[in-house]
């Protein structure tokens, strides 16, 4: 019988100032340096999610979605960034037209024709990573590390996230 094994090969680069985990040791390297060379959490988290575009593309992307939970310490609060993607300006509801039944894709949504909107051009959304990647380490970043993205960009425009972003979120006193 052929049995496969998991054996855990990896190690996290240390930093004297904090921890970097990725799931490629390269693009942890690439953190843990900014956050020795004075950059803080966000620097180091940016920093990471673009080495790992490049020595990991097959699971890592520009081209990408997601969230980003920063906790500022000195204001004890927690601010959510919602980059996912976004439907591109053009488009409508009257695009999909719903058929019977639940989707048995990834999301629990009403099926639409041909699953259009999982499948093929009409599915495209409008990546969120690198302009939330540019506004995070534009309005949070430490000085010595953000270079020319202080400024910062709005993901998606049209969202009411991102327009106001940051939006605190109070942690629960006891979990």
């Amino acid at each position: 019988m052929i049995e496969s094994r998991l054996i855990v090969t990896k190690r996290t680069p240390p930093a004297r100032r904090g921890m970097v985990a990725a799931e490629h040791p390269l693009g942890a390297r690439v953190g843990a340096r900014i956050l020795e060379r004075g950059g803080n959490a966000i620097d180091a988290a940016v920093a990471t999610a673009f080495a790992m575009t490049v020595v990991e593309p097959f699971m890592s992307t520009i081209a990408g979605s997601g969230t980003m939970l920063v906790h500022l310490a000195r204001k004890d609060e927690t601010v959510a960034l919602d980059f996912n993607g976004c439907a591109p300006m053009r488009a409508h509801d009257s695009m999909f037209r719903l058929s019977t039944g639940i989707s048995r894709g990834l999301f629990a949504w009403p099926n639409v024709e041909h699953a259009a909107n999982e499948r093929g051009w009409l599915a495209v959304a409008v990546p969120g990573s690198v302009a939330s990647y540019v506004t995070s380490s534009g309005r949070r970043s430490s000085s010595r590390a953000a270079g020319s993205s202080r400024t910062g960009t709005r993901p998606c425009p049209r969202r009411a996230s991102s327009r106001s972003w940051p939006r605190p979120v109070r942690r629960p006193a006891s979990i």
